[in-house]
């Protein structure tokens, strides 16, 4: 009796032994093992790769030196809207530390994960909130499954999110910089010609930079209302228009100048159902006739025209700063 009973106090302290050897583990650097022996991760505690006192702000967060995602989960917050750069890895289903999705398919629209490199470990990434649809039609791998481990710039602001560093309230979501780019912005320049409403392209560049794939560059561009579209590839002018006849309050016309009715030189400007579509259309402000506008949207051909589509204004007149998302003159 003694011998069985000294037996079971013995597999149970050899039990207890295993287990302190245990240490639980965490992610490496790309996902694919544990920490060195010795090092742990306390369950409630959230960690970056290095100490956020460690790492170097050398980029300012324009347009044309955005901040990596490192320095952003270092700054932590912000009051305003910055630029963020780095790669689409994946997104959050629960939480940071147990639900985040690498691979694919993908089911979460409302967010995606950012980071420097590609990498499965959570503690590189920032998650990134999209919760307009615009923003979920602009970068969910729900949606857009081929950004996976493409490098995409935010402008949006730093602020908690999933108990995190993360960006929410995104106001533009662009494609990475060619490469040897030959009219680069002065560094100390906060936006660059076509993403800020004080410098919008012009209806002509509109025209100019219109694109044919799914993703296609977010800009500002700006026009005199010159009339409303009808029809595929079909305008009603000025000069042919009857103010008190107009039904169609889903768009609005562009040009550069009023006197223009030549169909390739004019911009489709979609006006989705909301503030921009109640402000904006003819059939109830006929008076917006001639008045230049300006809006943000993406370079898409609408109603088989040059057109920018999917444009900021629906939901709010401003984004999280107050400054307007679109500017009627």
């Amino acid at each position: 009796m003694k011998l069985r009973h000294l037996s079971a106090v013995a597999l149970y302290l050899g039990s207890l032994l295993c287990v302190g050897c245990l240490s639980p583990l965490v992610p490496d650097d790309e996902g694919g093992g544990g920490k060195p022996e010795g090092e742990t991760t306390p369950k409630d505690t959230f960690t970056v790769p290095v100490p956020v006192d460690t790492v170097e702000i050398i980029h300012k967060g324009s347009a044309r030196d955005e901040y990596t995602v490192a320095e952003a989960q270092a700054i932590g917050k912000t009051d305003t809207a910055v630029w963020v750069k780095g790669y689409v890895v994946g997104t959050v289903k629960s939480s940071m530390k147990s639900g985040c999705q690498f691979e694919p398919p993908f089911s979460v629209e409302t967010n995606v994960l950012l980071a420097d490199t590609i990498t499965t470990d959570w503690r590189r990434c920032m998650p990134v909130e999209l919760k307009t649809e615009f923003n979920q039609y602009s970068l969910s791998l729900a949606q857009n499954p081929t950004f996976l481990h493409e490098k995409r710039r935010l402008l949006g602001t730093i602020d908690t999110y999933f108990g995190v560093p993360g960006i929410r309230d995104v106001l533009i979501i662009a494609a990475d910089h060619p490469e040897n780019d030959e009219n680069p912005q002065p560094e100390d320049s906060t936006s660059v010609h076509g993403e800020s409403l004080s410098d919008p392209l012009s209806v002509a560049e509109g025209i100019a930079g219109q694109g044919t794939e799914v993703y296609s560059e977010i800009k500002y561009v700006s026009g005199y209302v010159v009339g409303v579209c009808t029809g595929k590839g079909k305008v009603a002018f000025a000069d042919t228009l009857s103010v008190h006849d107009i039904t169609t309050n889903g768009n609005v016309v562009l040009a550069d100048s009023i006197g223009e009715s030549d169909l390739k030189k004019v911009l489709v400007v979609q006006l989705p159902k909301g503030c921009i579509r109640d402000d904006v259309n003819l059939a109830a402000h006929p008076e917006n006739l001639f008045r230049r506008l300006t809006a943000c949207g993406r370079l898409l051909t609408y109603q088989g025209l040059a057109g920018l589509r999917d444009v900021l204004g629906t939901g709010r007149r401003t984004d999280a700063a107050g400054n307007p998302l679109y500017l009627l003159e």
